[in-house]
C-alpha cells in the first residue's frame, strides 16, 4: 500500500508537466464561459511516517520497569477541505476536518542479574515492546502560496488533535540466556503480555504544525487534485508529566471542486 500510493504520488507530478499549458482554464468552449470562482470544497487523504522521540517510564502494576526512548510510527488520515483563493489567484486559505489515525511502537531492552542453579551468578536479557494507537478529531487551517505564479506551492499550517480513543499493548520477551526459565503462562513461553502494563495517560490535546510542498494539477470540469509532501511536528508531549513527541513525513493528495 506505501509503495502503491509513492508510485502514484510521483506519477501525478510527472504528468502535471503536460498538463501546465493548459492551467486553470475552466470554460468548456468560448460559447460557454465561466466566470472565475474562487470557493473550493474537496477531500484530502494522507499517510505518513513518524520518528517518535520519548522519555517515559513504563509500569507494570506500579513497578517502574525501564523507560522507553526513540519508536516509529505511521498514520492515515481522511478528511474534508474548504479551500478560499485570495484575489490575485495565487494564495488561498483552507480549512480542514478530518479523521486522524496513528499507531507507532517502541521496544527498550533491559539486563537483570540472575543466580543460576548451581549457584553461580548470570544476565537475563529482557526486551519489553509497547504498541499504541490514537483515533483523533483533527482540525486544520493552512495558508497557501504558489511560487512565482507557477502551479508548484509551499503552504504552512497548523492541525489540532483531539483524541477520541487510545489503544495499549504491552509485550515482554526473554531474550537471553537461551536456558533461562520462561514465563510462568499456560502454555510456558519466552513471551507475556502485560496485562497490568501501563504508561502515564495520554493528553487530551495537541497541536502540529505543518510545511508543505506541492502542486496544483487542473484535471478539467471544475476540478484540480494537489498532491503534497508535509513535514509536521507534535509541539505537546503526547503524555502527561513526561516526554513523548513525534516528528512527521506524510505524503498527501486533495481532490477539488468548485463550490458553485
Amino acid at each position: 500500500m506505501t509503495r502503491l500510493l509513492i508510485i502514484v504520488f510521483f506519477t501525478l507530478f510527472i504528468v502535471s508537466i503536460s498538463l501546465e499549458a493548459q492551467g486553470f482554464n475552466w470554460e468548456l468552449s468560448p460559447r460557454l464561459p465561466e466566470n472565475i470562482n474562487y470557493d473550493f470544497l474537496g477531500i484530502a487523504l494522507q499517510h505518513g511516517f513518524s520518528k517518535e522521540l520519548g522519555n517515559f517510564s513504563f509500569y507494570e502494576n506500579d513497578c517502574n520497569c525501564g523507560k522507553f526512548e526513540d519508536g516509529n510510527g505511521s498514520s492515515y488520515v481522511l478528511g474534508i477541505n474548504y479551500e478560499k483563493w485570495i484575489l490575485d489567484g495565487n494564495s488561498s486559505f483552507s480549512l480542514g476536518i478530518n479523521y486522524n489515525y496513528r499507531k507507532n511502537e517502541f521496544s527498550a531492552k533491559q539486563q537483570l542479574p540472575i543466580i543460576l542453579p548451581n549457584g553461580q551468578e548470570d544476565v537475563i536479557t529482557y526486551e519489553n515492546i509497547f504498541r499504541n494507537s490514537f483515533d483523533n478529531i483533527a482540525f486544520n487551517f493552512e495558508f497557501k502560496k504558489r511560487i512565482e505564479n507557477s502551479f508548484y506551492y509551499v503552504s504552512i499550517g497548523n492541525v489540532f488533535h483531539i483524541i477520541l480513543s487510545n489503544k495499549q499493548k504491552h509485550i515482554e520477551k526473554i531474550l537471553s540466556p537461551s536456558y533461562a526459565n520462561p514465563f510462568p503462562t499456560n502454555p510456558p513461553s519466552y513471551s507475556r503480555v502485560v496485562s497490568e502494563g501501563r504508561i502515564n495517560k495520554a493528553n487530551t490535546f495537541n497541536l502540529a504544525p505543518f510545511l508543505n510542498v506541492g502542486r496544483d494539477i487542473d484535471i478539467g470540469q471544475k476540478y484540480y487534485i494537489s498532491p503534497y509532501i508535509q513535514i509536521s511536528y507534535l509541539l505537546l508531549d503526547q503524555i502527561r508529566e513526561e516526554k513523548w513527541k513525534s516528528v512527521q513525513a506524510i505524503l498527501g493528495i486533495r481532490i477539488m471542486r468548485w463550490l458553485k
